[in-house]
């Protein structure tokens, strides 16, 4: 079912490119690749800029040598862990969508910003289900400290927010996901908030469409990040998010409790046709 659900970062690419051109980067980080979406469009503007761009992924959804076939030698992609790589490259521009959790993005933000005190961010998922609440997609890779208690067998319900069996967003044991939130050092979002605590040089500014996107940015650049997200911000927008998920939320439902009969395959093809 994840297919009717816009989730992916390139999603934004109207944004991205607007932040691209303004921050005219040379060379260009992208953390979580996925089915290369958003890499698409970052390796699109390393090509025609004489950028390079760098993708880290330590398993990626589909071949990037593949997708990427009209972009060679604008890019290299690099199957390790972020935190591993990070201290290694010096970029002017960061495109986080990882591990969706607190100490990982805490740690890759404080990497980033140890090497280029001036680098800007773009961020994934600092809205809900990731904003208060960890994400895992190998938990046993997180040090205990820095890690909730999990499960790889519940989803959060993303109308309510409770945590449910098999039930609601979960990752059907492709990830898990921390059974608690909103405590302290859980989530994307919270991540975030604590890295900036001091960083009066830096700017953070978020959209909540499509699970949230944020970026940090100098705070030379305040005015230009707040006037293209600005539109995105209103209430209407917060509006249009929650009124999402809850529709997805009950596309979940339904298909756990219809059965696999006429009817259901009656209700998936009108969702199809509703965009849903």
């Amino acid at each position: 079912m994840a297919d009717k659900l816009l989730h992916s970062m390139s999603c934004f690419s109207e944004l991205i490119n607007k932040i691209l051109e303004q921050c005219m980067p040379r060379n260009i980080v992208e953390v979580g690749s996925e089915y290369a979406g958003s890499t698409k469009i970052l390796a699109a503007y390393a090509a025609s800029n004489k950028a390079t761009l760098h993708v880290i992924d330590p398993a990626p959804k589909a071949d990037p040598d593949l997708i990427l076939a009209d972009f060679k030698g604008a890019y290299q992609f690099i199957r390790e862990k972020s935190l591993d790589v990070l201290p290694k490259l010096n970029a002017d521009i960061y495109f986080l969508d990882g591990d969706h959790n607190y100490w990982t993005v805490f740690n890759e933000l404080k990497s980033i910003y140890s090497i280029n005190p001036n680098a800007w961010v773009v961020l994934h998922d600092v809205g809900f289900p990731c904003a208060r609440r960890d994400m895992y997609y190998n938990p046993f890779s997180i040090p205990k400290e820095g890690l909730h208690e999990f499960s790889y067998d519940h989803g959060v319900n993303l109308e309510k927010g409770s945590v449910q069996y098999r039930s609601g967003f979960w990752g059907a044991g492709h990830y898990a996901i921390a059974l608690s939130s909103d405590t302290p050092r859980n989530g994307v979002l919270t991540a975030i908030e604590d890295f900036m605590q001091n960083r009066g040089e830096l700017h953070y500014e978020s959209i909540p469409l499509i699970f949230g996107l944020g970026v940090i940015t100098p705070k030379t650049n305040r005015d230009f990040i707040q006037r293209i997200l600005q539109p995105y911000q209103g209430e209407l927008c917060h509006i249009l998010e929650t009124n999402r998920l809850d529709l997805y939320n009950e596309v979940l439902r339904l298909n756990r409790f219809v059965p696999r009969t006429f009817v259901r395959r009656w209700l998936n093809r009108i969702l199809d046709l509703l965009g849903l």
